[in-house]
């Protein structure tokens, strides 16, 4: 009777433990509360506007997802995105998805954000390192590497040089400055 009553305790606390991991799982899973912001004032509305049009690059940050755009329209109920003006295909048959305008409510909206590019940075940065690495390599070793005048270590340190160089321009490039414009 007493093996009877603990092994029904048992039972039931590992019930618990499953249902309580189970909802500690789901919480994890389901998305957070947003932190949207209220629509600007119209007059606002019109400065943000212009200064998204001279941006090259705007992000805007839901709850959901951050979109990157370099052409979007603000209106008073929402974030308007516009399609590509290209044609994306040689033959076009309906309205594909990719041109279609994504309206984005301003409920859903947590951030409006406008990039700019830092691939002069990042390619003065890489050429810089490039020039030092290789330099202190030809400088250690000397520019030839088995005979006289053939200059492998040499050509080594300017490859070297050409690697971070375009290291540092893709970093440079593939990472802009954020400035935060809304909220």
């Amino acid at each position: 009777m007493v093996l009877i009553g603990l092994s029904m305790r048992l039972a039931v606390a590992r019930r618990l433990r499953a249902a309580g991991m189970a909802l500690a799982a789901l919480a994890v899973l389901l998305p957070g509360a947003a932190r949207a912001v209220a629509p600007p004032e119209p007059g606002q509305l019109a400065v943000l506007g212009a200064r998204c049009d001279s941006a090259g690059l705007v992000r805007v940050v839901t709850h959901r997802s951050t979109r990157l755009t370099e052409r979007m329209r603000l209106e008073t109920d929402a974030v308007v995105l516009q399609g590509p003006r290209g044609r994306v295909a040689l033959i076009e048959i309906g309205v594909p998805p990719e041109k279609r305008d994504v309206r984005i409510p301003w409920s859903d909206v947590e951030s409006l954000s406008i990039g700019q590019s830092r691939t002069r940075q990042g390619f003065v940065t890489g050429l810089l390192v490039g020039a030092a690495a290789g330099g202190l390599i030809v400088a250690t070793n000397g520019t030839d590497l088995a005979e006289e005048g053939d200059n492998a270590v040499l050509a080594f340190g300017v490859l070297v040089g050409l690697g971070c160089t375009v290291l540092g321009t893709l970093l440079g490039a593939g990472n802009p400055q954020w400035t935060t414009l809304y909220p």
